[in-house]
């Protein structure tokens, strides 16, 4: 005897083989027979303005592409994408498929997208309405559960390890993916495991929707898998096709060579800051063949005209999109609307994560900490020469000219302000350099790890500035100049009860000479990559306090050599998982002066100056 849903499966494929073969696209069927009805959303499914819906719907009938990323920025209608497919799934295609996104129950959860837009939608649209069971067969037809004309849709949230490991399903959507979350450590990444419903089928379809949030998101790592196709649209005025982007600075992608960049008008800075009205009145992409101004009444004939174009070569059967919000017709996402956001978003202690994220669809990679937005910021601190404010000099070490870079930074209460920067030849030049600035003998960090011409040269050289105090037992301790060395990595150090990101090693600065072991000094240790973190979150603003730049230390060279590392993604090839970890551009980027802030740092938490209330994992 046939159970229920065999039945549904059965009654499906005799219902298709009665129907008449659909010859258009999935997007035209959508356009003619699809209707929502949403509160303010109601109506027929349209692509007005959206033009660039169509290509991603009709790849729900390219048995080809078996894996569909959507990496979409907000109110760009990705979702309705996914209802119009597994609409046409189920009239046309009858489908068993499972439906994740992040929840199960809340606002945006499984239950509430089911009861409140998908199933209206599927009431609404009267092609698809007459196949809900009714009378006898209407517990068939359930929020979390529909059986309609041969297809079985189940949704779940993606914390139910158990829902995601069920029966196998030729059709998986995971909606905004890079929102799940995982119970603990020991629990399956949900992604996988909804993927895992697959394996058995010969022709799949994974749908993977999302904005994204880190380089090692889902969505992204995905993405970067695919064709990475992208929305070339014509310019309303010399005809060349254009990419729509924020600014060269804020996307990760590669450069396609034809970025139309957001820009407005100059008048639209005052003496008492940014005047929103006229920023909205004046927001404008830049045609980079012609340099006219693209407007938000463009973008309807512009999208309408547009394509969408494969920048790389995918894994066979990925099939990738990339939208940022700026090509959407809504009104939170004009030109104007959206300069005001990151403006906003500039001056928030959150600073512009949620912006790239969630408006320019891309991943959070400090781009906001990048050059091409930073201003010298002119004494925006107490003056360095206040009371209560502590000068260091911090020295990077090289084995050729310049021999040495070095930074000198005011420090008060874990507000600072870099005083100057720049390059040396001699030991000599450096001393006359602490005596110019005030800085104490102690407040000097020299780096004696890789790059400096000999380890026992910095420890002599350093030996020779300060004195040796031979209060403690044992041989006298140098207190003066201190040595530096920094480790990548995660490592940590035990000192006192407490796991440190830093530590003191005592070693001997004249071994090897006729001087060896008649007085010790302290070399610092630190983990490079944990200070790195702490300088970017005190750069953004993230940590609370504040980071300046003054006008002797922001030159050329500074801005260059800040900008000279970068977070990359490492697969764990065991666990499949991603992390983050800093990687240098390229060998030959220059990052003496990075090095020198992130020593700054260090000797700051080293003499409390500020805590490390930011990096708790650094106490565990």
């Amino acid at each position: 005897m046939m159970t229920p849903k065999q039945s549904n499966r059965i009654r499906g494929i005799l219902a298709q083989i009665s129907q008449p073969i659909w010859t258009g696209s999935v997007a035209e069927w959508c356009a003619k027979f699809v209707r929502f009805n949403e509160p303010k959303l109601s109506g027929p499914f349209t692509f007005h303005g959206r033009e660039y819906l169509r290509e991603p719907i009709d790849q729900w009938s390219n048995e080809q592409a078996t894996d569909l990323v959507l990496c979409f920025g907000t109110r760009t209608g990705k979702t309705r994408a996914i209802f119009g497919g597994l609409a046409w799934k189920i009239e046309h295609s009858p489908t068993r498929a499972i439906w994740v996104m992040p929840n199960s129950h809340g606002t945006g959860g499984a239950q509430n997208v089911s009861r409140t837009r998908f199933q209206p939608m599927l009431r609404a649209s009267e092609t698809l309405a007459r196949h809900i069971p009714s009378g006898a067969r209407r517990h068939e037809f359930k929020t979390l559960q529909m059986c309609i004309n041969g297809s079985i849709i189940d949704l779940t949230g993606a914390g139910s390890p158990a829902n995601l490991a069920g029966n196998p399903c030729d059709t998986v959507v995971q909606d905004e993916v890079d929102k799940f979350k995982r119970k603990g450590e020991s629990e399956a990444d949900p992604s996988q495991l909804a993927d895992q419903r697959c394996k058995e089928f010969s022709t799949p379809k994974r749908v993977k929707s999302s904005t994204p949030t880190l380089v090692s998101g889902k969505i992204w790592q995905e993405l970067m898998k695919s064709d990475i196709r992208r929305r070339f649209v014509p310019c309303p005025h010399c005809g060349k096709h254009v990419v729509l982007a924020w600014s060269e600075q804020f996307t990760v992608l590669p450069k396609t060579g034809c970025e139309a960049y957001v820009s407005w008008g100059e008048d639209a800075r005052t003496d008492a800051g940014w005047n929103l009205e006229r920023i909205m009145e004046t927001a404008h992409a830049v045609c980079p063949h012609c340099k006219g101004q693209i407007r938000d009444e463009h973008k309807v004939a512009m999208d309408a005209a547009g394509e969408w174009r494969p920048t790389q070569a995918g894994v066979p059967g990925y099939v990738g999109y990339h939208l940022p919000s700026m090509y959407s017709t809504s009104k939170e996402t004009t030109f104007g609307a959206m300069a005001k956001r990151f403006l906003s978003a500039k001056r928030s202690l959150q600073g512009l994560q949620d912006f790239i994220n969630s408006d320019l669809a891309e991943p959070y990679m400090a781009q906001d900490m990048g050059s091409g937005r930073k201003k010298v910021i002119e004494h925006n601190l107490e003056s360095e020469t206040a009371g209560g404010w502590v000068k260091f000099m911090s020295v990077d070490c090289q084995q050729k000219a310049p021999y040495f870079w070095y930074v000198v930074r005011a420090w008060k209460d874990g507000n600072s302000e870099a005083v100057e920067s720049g390059s040396l030849d001699t030991w000599e030049e450096l001393r006359a350099k602490q005596l110019e600035h005030g800085v104490k003998d102690i407040g000097v960090i020299v780096d004696s790890g890789f790059g400096a011409r000999s380890d026992a040269e910095v420890y002599r050289n350093c030996a020779a500035f300060g004195e040796f105090d031979q209060r403690n037992e044992g041989l006298p301790l140098h207190m003066g100049w201190i040595p530096a060395k920094g480790f990548p990595g995660d490592k940590k150090w035990k000192n006192d009860g407490e796991i440190l990101p830093y530590v003191l090693q005592e070693v001997d600065p004249f071994m090897g000479t006729s001087a060896a072991g008649e007085c010790k000094m302290c070399l610092l240790e630190f983990n490079s990559d944990f200070f790195r973190d702490v300088l970017e979150d005190l750069r953004s603003g993230r940590d609370g306090h504040k980071w300046a730049v003054g006008p002797k230390a922001a030159n050329e060279h500074y801005w260059r050599h800040m900008d000279s590392h970068h977070k990359v993604t490492v697969e764990n090839r065991q666990s499949g998982l991603a992390r983050e970890k800093w990687k240098k551009r390229s060998e030959r980027w220059p990052d003496h002066l990075n090095d020198c802030e992130i020593m700054q740092v260090v000797l700051a938490m080293f003499y409390r100056l500020f805590e490390l209330h930011t990096k708790e994992e650094a106490k565990q």
